[in-house]
């Protein structure tokens, strides 16, 4: 029986149903956000789809919850996920990285900066390297060093997908003067848009104040930092300052001595808790909207 050879070619189907821009964009928004991430890195129509149409950015609805762990075990890192029953399969960072002695230094939004310290043959250290690892994709890339510092005292990384496929890397480094007791602490950013790295801010602390830069967390376009006398310091990524706000118990006029002060990001807020040392067990937890205010 001779075929038909009317019936359109699969290629031929395909191409005609990416041509219907609103076809594309049902069969897109069906999608994980996962698929999302590597769609946008593959045609530039479904990056600017994607990234520009309203549909797939909704302000007012909060990201997904997490979905996995990375725990560090004896052998290395291992990826637990929180769904037992469908659960998405990624190797352990051992398998894909050159060296056994990883650490986590940061994560945002499925990025995770790592990095270890790199021996000579002699045992003689060298400069610590850093990696952005991309879990999603199996994807592993090597960061510039940022110049020569005398310390690097904390780093984070900033990454959104819901307003661009880039991330930022801030550094910070500290400076320590012995004669007028104060830190001197330079802020460095790093953008994957430019793959460069500059200077962005130099900030001046007193002996009394207690910075967690190893700590940060990033919310509001904004990487957030722990004072443990009472603040949270963060460093806005836009206009590239820093500012603090004062914690509820310093607000009330308390002793920081008296409390322990921890912040996360989930849902989209900020969540201050304030731990009472005489009281370890009870605690406050505090919601920041995006004024600041609680």
């Amino acid at each position: 029986m001779p075929s038909d050879d009317s019936s359109p070619t699969p290629s031929l189907a395909a191409n005609k149903v990416g041509s219907i821009e609103h076809l594309v964009t049902e069969i897109l928004l069906r999608s994980p956000v996962r698929s999302l991430i590597l769609f946008k890195s593959v045609p530039k129509h479904w990056y600017s789809l994607i990234t520009n149409n309203p549909c797939f950015i909704n302000p007012n609805k909060p990201p997904d919850p997490p979905s996995s762990l990375f725990v560090r075990t004896l052998s290395g890192y291992v990826f637990v996920p929180f769904n037992i029953h469908n659960p998405v399969k990624f190797p352990t960072l051992n398998h894909i990285y050159p060296w056994e002695d990883i650490r986590f230094k940061h994560s945002c939004n499925g990025l995770v900066l790592c990095g270890n310290r790199k021996l000579l043959d002699d045992d003689k250290l060298v400069t610590d390297e850093t990696y952005v690892y991309n879990p999603t994709i199996n994807q592993i890339i090597r960061l510039p060093v940022p110049g020569i510092r005398k310390h690097v005292f904390g780093m984070s990384i900033a990454f959104d997908p819901l307003k661009s496929p880039h991330y930022k890397v801030i550094y910070v480094f500290d400076d320590y003067d012995y004669v007028s007791k104060t830190s001197k602490y330079q802020i460095d950013m790093y953008s994957s848009q430019t793959r460069a790295c500059k200077l962005s801010y130099n900030l001046t602390v007193t002996r009394h104040h207690n910075i967690m830069f190893t700590t940060g967390v990033y919310w509001n376009n904004s990487i957030h930092w722990v004072d443990m006398v009472g603040y949270i310091v963060y460093f806005d990524l836009d206009r590239e300052l820093t500012y603090e706000i004062k914690a509820p118990f310093a607000r009330s006029g308390l002793d920081y001595k008296d409390y322990l002060c921890y912040i996360f990001e989930s849902r989209d807020r900020l969540l201050l808790v304030e731990i009472d040392r005489s009281l370890i067990t009870k605690f406050k937890i505090y919601e920041l909207k995006r004024d600041y205010s609680d």
